[in-house]
């Protein structure tokens, strides 16, 4: 059976192995990830996921070390954070540009750090030793039909002004 680590899970199920700040549920190893150690042994997983999570680090390349040295050998890390590049989160958003906090769900604890590019993950990534990174460029949550086309019609243009986030993949050689 493969063993997935979901790191900073919030109320996912994704996985079989779950850590995050704020537990949500018994199974959830509660570790803050931008200061300690994940509470696993080296090479222990066959995949470490997460989503949403890196746009909230203080200390991002702690983290992916850590995340690396989880990672079994041949094993992939896969990350979903915010795209950097997507046109609304400069021109409408309150996500990056303040405020977001308040609508957190643990309140002004709950603050963005960074916001980064295709090539800003791959960089992280590929300086912690993953290898064969590749990524890619997807709406998420979009639930609003004007949004919907408003993204599509920008990303036939520019796939990375029109899609909020990115989603980067890489593997441990």
């Amino acid at each position: 059976m493969e063993k997935i680590l979901n790191v900073g899970c919030g109320d996912s199920t994704y996985g079989t192995h779950f850590v995050d700040l704020y537990p949500s549920r018994p199974e959830v190893v509660k570790c803050n990830i931008d200061k300690q150690k994940l509470p696993f042994p080296n090479n222990s997983f066959d995949e470490v996921y997460s989503k949403n999570l890196f746009e909230h680090l203080k200390n991002p390349n702690f983290v992916l070390r850590e995340m690396f040295r989880v990672t079994k050998k041949g094993g992939k890390i896969k990350l979903i954070t915010d795209n950097g590049n997507f046109i609304f989160w400069h021109i409408l958003g309150k996500t990056h540009s303040g405020g977001y906090e308040s609508h957190g769900q643990h309140g002004k604890e709950d603050k963005h750090y960074g916001l980064y590019t295709a090539h800003h993950l791959v960089n992280h990534l590929s300086d912690v030793g993953f290898k064969n990174i590749k990524f890619r460029y997807e709406n998420m949550n979009v639930k609003n039909v004007v949004h919907k086309v408003a993204f599509k019609t920008i990303s036939v243009f520019s796939k990375k002004l029109g899609h909020t986030v990115v989603v980067v993949e890489g593997t441990k050689k």
